[in-house]
This record gives structure tokens, sequence and C-alpha cells, in this order.
């Protein structure tokens, strides 16, 4: 898949396939543009990847782990106002719902990453 499907480079370090035929990776913003960080979906073979979120902030967007036996994906969104675990339902990855979970921005610790224990 080519890069530029998606508007700007992709993450080297955020990307997580949910089956043989898709996958989720995010693009960076900028510091000190309006340029965001964004979640996408794509096919590994042909088709056009389609955004289906966007962060409050650039280089917000970390981890993304799927749990494909609850058609779940678990995105970081590390924000300074707002830091929260995104839960997206991927039963249909071409479109997915998202709840969220806020972290307490106290701790001065927002999630970058998470995994399994």
């Amino acid at each position: 898949m080519a890069a530029s499907g998606f508007g700007r480079p992709v993450s080297g370090f955020n990307i997580a396939a949910v089956s043989q035929t898709v996958g989720f990776t995010t693009t960076n913003g900028e510091f000190g543009a309006p340029l965001s960080d964004q979640l996408w979906t794509f096919g590994f073979g042909a088709g056009t990847p389609t955004k289906i979120f966007d962060s409050a902030g650039d280089f917000t967007l970390g981890a993304l782990i799927t749990d494909a036996t609850g058609k779940k994906l678990f995105v970081t969104d590390a924000t300074d106002t707002t830091p929260r675990l995104v839960i997206f339902d991927i039963t249909d990855p071409a479109m997915p719902r998202h709840t969220s979970l806020e972290t307490s921005p106290m701790t001065g610790l927002p999630p970058r990453s998470i995994g399994w224990y």
C-alpha cells in the first residue's frame, strides 16, 4: 500500500493487523501546525485507506492493540488536556465505532502504551 493514499507518511511503529486483509495505522501531525494525528484503516491489497479518527493534538496517538476475538482496537491518545484510551468496535472495520476512557491529566502520565497482562 503506497503511503500517498494516507495524505502524509504513516507511522513505522503504530500498525495493527486484524486479519490477513485489514489493518490500522496512524499518521503524525506536525509540531506548531494545525495538523493532528490520524487513525486509518486500510486493506493489504487494493483499495483506498479510510481515515476513521482525528486526535486533538500532534504526536499524541500511541499504541494500537487489537483483540481480534472481542473485535476491539485499543488506541492511546495522550493529549495534554484530555488524555484517554480510545476503544474501537471493529466488528465492521470499514465503519468502526468508538468510546473512550479518560485518564487523569493530574498524574502527568498520559497514556503512551498499553499491554496485555
